[in-house]
């Protein structure tokens, strides 16, 4: 097994644990978790429904701006790291960007073995929460993210180690715009209305005495986790309009959310629709003749009706003189 390293800060392991943590009380969903390496310290964490690069945003905020800046966060090849496609070239992910940023290097394993030591806290935490969530009868995410930092003390009273060497190699990150960095960010070159587009949706920068921009020129926004954007232009942000959503094109759905996503168009059995009391199904009979059209008199339909039920092989189940028709029967057919 590697060794661990001799600084609390110079490597965090960050991984995700999708599991039934209510099991048939709740959703499924997901244990961020942040462990230092040297320690196997948890030092936070939060529930959230998957692993997305906004949740990992908000996890990793939280964890900076309380421990500050680490040296290198080892994750896994999630796409949210990692751009595991060959023909991109070089592109970055959000996460990739916000942590070179912030000085932070981003380390991706082989397998699952090689960040053991969150691996090891998920497999305990999953035996564990689990059992513990039943007994309070805890059935949300934020029932059990408000019930989690007990747990966490509870864990890291009973597996942390003291690091082999008591300094502290993380960066102080006071005075740094943690929620500016880690947050997703676009280039985009505005038409000649200056208006841009992001996720289908719309937006315009009106006119202004406090910025020039105008068509062709290239600018950066930032969509906070919040969801309204803004741009960066030499420093200072901008608001735009929302002008609204254009036809959605064909989705982009994350493996690991799949099922998930297919199981919302499958229809429920137990909401099949069912024909009302009055339909011409449920009474077992066909429907009525449509309606005479303006200018056409009744006697016409009546004859040919009439015809009907009189010509041999011809019968329909009615004629014109019958006020209430009965269903056909095994020798009308």
């Amino acid at each position: 097994m590697r060794e661990r390293r001799p600084l609390v800060g110079e490597l965090v392991q960050a991984d995700g644990s999708p599991h039934h943590w209510f099991e048939d009380r709740g959703d499924p969903c997901t244990l961020l978790l942040y462990v230092d390496d040297a320690t196997t310290r948890i030092l936070d964490a939060c529930f959230a429904e998957h692993e997305t690069t906004n949740n990992y945003f908000a996890l990793f905020e939280e964890a900076l701006g309380r421990h500050g800046l680490p040296v290198s966060i080892y994750t896994d090849k999630h796409g949210v790291f990692r751009i595991n496609r060959l023909d991109v070239g070089d592109q970055e992910t959000h996460m990739q960007r916000a942590l070179r940023e912030l000085g932070i290097e981003l380390i991706c394993a082989n397998s699952p073995q090689a960040k053991g030591r969150v691996e090891r806290a998920n497999r305990t935490l999953q035996g564990r929460l689990v059992k513990e969530f039943r007994l309070t009868n805890i059935c949300t995410i934020e029932e059990a993210n408000r019930a989690l930092p007990e747990h966490i003390r509870a864990f890291n009273e009973h597996f942390a180690v003291a690091p082999s060497n008591s300094e502290d190699a993380h960066r102080p990150s006071n005075g740094i715009a943690l929620s500016d960095i880690l947050a997703r960010r676009y280039e985009r070159v505005l038409t000649a209305a200056r208006t841009f587009q992001i996720d289908d949706h719309v937006y315009a920068i009106d006119p202004s005495s406090t910025h020039r921009l105008r068509k062709g020129m290239r600018v950066n926004i930032v969509l906070p986790r919040s969801g309204e954007p803004f741009v960066l232009y030499k420093g200072a942000r901008i608001v735009p309009r929302y002008l609204g959503a254009l036809q959605r094109r064909a989705k982009v759905v994350d493996s690991k959310r799949l099922n998930e996503h297919v199981d919302r168009y499958i229809p429920d059995p137990r909401k099949a629709h069912k024909p009302g009391a009055s339909h011409p199904m449920a009474r077992g009979r066909p429907p009525s003749p449509s309606p005479a059209s303006p200018g056409t008199s009744l006697n016409c339909y009546a004859g040919t009706l009439s015809h009907c039920a009189n010509t041999p092989g011809g019968r329909h189940g009615w004629s014109a003189r019958e006020s209430n028709p009965e269903p056909l029967g095994v020798s009308d057919r």
